[in-house]
């Protein structure tokens, strides 16, 4: 009885935009492709409680996605084929994989290359057709990067910070410290061997409780802790950590630069005030794009 109404869902019409329309089960397959990294090691049961929180908001955005991507249609707008594999060779390069490792990590979230393809296509022509009606239309002014800077003048304040990365084994209690141990020592002698950091880190996030901290692209000293501050400031750019202790777990950290924040402040300012306008400008233009059409949305919160 269970297997026949979840058949049913997955043919469900969950909105309706003009002629075209959004099925439960390509509203559920695009989440699963979103939350990926969130919902990786979550039971069955919690996945559909995580997506279902989700699934009204979540709606919402594939209508605005919809609604851009007919407009790109009318504009003549195209991806070619050479486009999304240079986007898949700056995606297995960022993440130091691969085209077999890159392969293995899209089927093991549970696409095919053909749907991962497709999803990178329509982001590569929202980028596009945001770019034709948007973002030519921005203009920042040095006054307005002057006011910017004095509104917020702890911001941009001279700072010494870095960007690192790091590899989190997290231990919850002492009958887990060995396994963390053990997992840290076979992470250094990949390092040693001089295999890339966010290669040897992408083999153990895989099974918890490893965990690969996003690149931090700068991060003030002074909001550090003692520790973090001290092993940063033993590292030289391009170098990484011995394995050390701290409350969650046990921690790698790869350091990619010591920087002062001063000169670049204008620039960080510049680009605040871009993405504010941008931001601002598209809701607009996808309101107005939505209220050409005809929009039922069939699931509510």
């Amino acid at each position: 009885m269970v297997q026949v109404n979840a058949s049913i869902l997955l043919d469900r019409i969950v909105a309706v935009i003009g002629r075209d329309v959004i099925t439960w089960s390509e509203l559920y397959k695009s989440m699963e492709f979103e939350f990926s990294d969130r919902l990786e090691g979550m039971s069955p049961e919690e996945k559909r409680e995580f997506l279902k929180r989700y699934e009204k908001d979540y709606l919402d955005r594939m209508i605005d996605m919809k609604v851009q991507l007919k407009e790109a249609e009318k504009l003549n707008l195209t991806v070619s084929d050479s486009e999304i594999e240079q986007a898949i060779k700056s995606i297995q390069k960022k993440y130091s994989l691969t085209p077999e490792q890159f392969r293995k990590a899209i089927q093991q979230q549970g696409f095919t290359m053909k749907e991962y393809r497709k999803k990178l296509a329509e982001q590569i022509l929202l980028n596009k057709v945001q770019s034709y009606k948007i973002a030519g239309e921005i203009f920042i002014s040095e006054k307005e990067i002057d006011d910017y800077i004095k509104r917020h003048p702890e911001e941009f304040k001279t700072r010494e910070g870095y960007s690192f990365r790091q590899i989190l084994l997290r231990v919850r209690d002492e009958s887990e410290r060995t396994a963390a141990e053990n997992a840290a020592q076979r992470i250094m002698e990949l390092l040693k061997k001089g295999e890339p950091f966010d290669r040897v880190a992408e083999r153990f996030i895989k099974a918890p409780p490893a965990f690969m901290g996003k690149e931090v692209i700068f991060v003030d000293r002074n909001d550090l802790s003692e520790t973090l501050k001290k092993v940063l400031d033993s590292l030289k750019p391009g170098t990484y950590s011995e394995p050390f202790w701290t409350d969650s777990g046990l921690v790698i950290l790869y350091l990619q630069n010591k920087m002062t924040l001063k000169e670049s402040i204008r620039e960080i300012a510049r680009e605040r005030l871009r993405q504010e306008k941008f931001n601002k400008k598209l809701k607009e233009w996808v309101r107005s794009l939505r209220s050409k059409y005809y929009i039922e949305v069939k699931i509510h919160s």
